[in-house]
């Protein structure tokens, strides 16, 4: 890439990043800490000077440790299977998958041909709410073990096509209680339950457990304690029904990172419910696992887009306030929107929200309200409908935070009468990759690991002692020295980025 071709001719020794590779994407890091925020202004910078104003994204890869950490810290007993759909990036996979304690969660077949570039089927799960026999197809054809089911139809059709399937019945468990998200009233009502298990018990078909989805604006300690309540009575149910091998629960989705007190605050009510119906003195072996997407997508993306056009108007127009009539505001036009990454907008929970990349040099500069449009005339492409910072012009960065979850591949849809400019002008923009050192040497030696074990499992080298030696050596790489001339052969060529099996 011509950028990043700059940035290495200007790379030297007194720098304060250098380039390198993780998979078959240049990544930039840097010896101090940083922020998306700050590498995104680096970026802006010089893109501005090659006079390219197209969108991009930059990518926090060391947020994803943390995030994992965040999420074992705060429910140690629930194993996530991340949901793919939410964000499918190649890079954003292998980070999620380098963590032993990583599932993943499928439900269409490019989310399942895409986890399956990154891990093998054992640790995929796959739910598709309209099953139907190609869909069936795609667990059966892969050997994905469990799939979750929500009727006595999706039993029968299972049982035809994959019989040897791990099942998973999902259960509705707000009943009538009112939610936006249309994924918590997704299952089977608890009234069908009792025939659902006695055609799985009729059926031999291997049930292992049950999952529910309280919807992301029901996710409180009472609603958990009500829903693992009525699992447990479902745990119950099935002994009587005869079916014992039920040890499976899954929590569902709906969870944020935005706000870590809030999700530590969700978690705690969650293991406080878990420790009641399910307490470990009870059910040592359980399996519990919940399908977070945007909790590692969302935060790891930062979107940066460009002011193509604007133009005045009356403050009240946009507020709908008379208070703030004959006042200026502005309609801002930029070049993401609708038909790309703010396809979002179409998922309840997510509201993008911008600020000017780079900030006021003068605290007191007048601020004004304003509307950002995308790149159509379509009536649907609002981007934000109410912000209020200082007046920007033509040529001028927005930063739009946390917008990793449901923003890429929104471009495909061809039901809407928009012309071939402005598809162009709707696909999904570059990412730019940024790490700090010490981040960086944990994902490097992680991904010099693996492929160390890919290449013994091929025959490149025998697995033995020596290479033992040198799994340990890739630990410790500081301690060798010049005189493992041997080792230090091996490992040079173990760790040319671009011989990467992941290239």
């Amino acid at each position: 890439m011509k950028f990043f071709n700059i940035i290495t001719n200007d790379y030297s020794s007194e720098s304060n990043f250098r380039i390198e590779h993780f998979g078959n994407k240049s990544v930039s890091i840097f010896k101090k800490s940083t922020n998306s925020d700050a590498f995104a202004k680096h970026v802006a910078h010089l893109k501005t000077c090659q006079g390219d104003l197209r969108p991009f994204y930059v990518m926090n890869m060391g947020l994803i440790n943390e995030l994992v950490d965040v999420w074992t810290t705060t429910l140690p007993r629930v194993q996530p299977f991340y949901a793919v759909n939410s964000n499918n990036n190649n890079i954003l996979l292998k980070l999620l998958a380098s963590s032993p304690i990583m599932g993943f969660y499928a439900n269409s077949k490019q989310t399942v041909d895409d986890i399956l570039e990154v891990v093998d089927p054992s640790r995929i799960i796959y739910g598709n709410p309209l099953l139907t026999a190609n869909s069936i197809n795609i667990a059966a054809k892969h050997n994905i073990p469990t799939m979750t089911f929500s009727s006595e139809r999706d039993l029968n059709k299972i049982q035809r096509q994959y019989p040897e399937a791990q099942l998973l019945l999902e259960v509705n468990v707000l009943g009538e209680v009112s939610s936006s998200d249309p994924n918590a009233f997704l299952g089977a009502d608890l009234d069908e339950i009792p025939s659902i298990l006695t055609a799985v018990y009729r059926s031999n078909m291997k049930l292992v457990g049950f999952s529910f989805n309280l919807g992301f604006d029901r996710q409180t300690p009472s609603a958990y304690f009500q829903s693992l309540k009525y699992i447990c009575q479902l745990f119950e149910m099935s002994e009587d029904f005869g079916i014992n091998t039920v040890n499976m629960i899954s929590i569902g989705s709906g969870f944020s990172s935005v706000n870590i007190h809030n999700f530590k605050q969700i978690g705690d009510g969650i293991n406080a419910a878990l420790e009641t119906y399910f307490p470990t003195s009870k059910f040592p072996h359980i399996h519990i696992t919940a399908r977070p997407g945007k909790f590692f997508s969302s935060s790891a993306f930062s979107l940066i887009t460009n002011v193509i056009s604007k133009k005045v108007v009356d403050a009240s127009l946009i507020t709908n306030d008379g208070y703030h009539a004959s006042h200026p505001a502005f309609v801002y036009q930029t070049n993401e929107g609708y038909y790309g990454s703010f396809g979002c907008r179409t998922t309840s929970s997510i509201s993008p929200q911008c600020t000017p990349l780079f900030g006021n040099n003068n605290e007191e500069e007048k601020e004004f309200y304003g509307t950002i449009l995308g790149p159509t005339e379509c009536r649907l492409d609002i981007v934000q409908e109410l912000c209020r910072f200082r007046q920007m012009d033509i040529g001028d960065w927005l930063l739009w935070n946390e917008m990793g979850a449901y923003t890429f591949n929104n471009n495909n849809d061809d039901s809407f009468d928009i012309d071939d400019q402005e598809k162009q002008q709707s696909r999904d923009p570059s990412i730019f990759y940024f790490s700090n050192e010490e981040e960086w040497e944990c994902l490097f030696i992680r991904e010099q690991k693996e492929l160390l074990q890919i290449k013994c499992e091929c025959g490149f080298f025998e697995s033995d002692s020596n290479t033992t030696s040198l799994m340990g050596s890739i630990e410790n790489i500081n301690s060798i020295t010049t005189h493992d001339e041997d080792m230090m052969e091996d490992l040079k060529e173990l760790f040319d980025p671009m011989g990467s099996v992941f290239a």
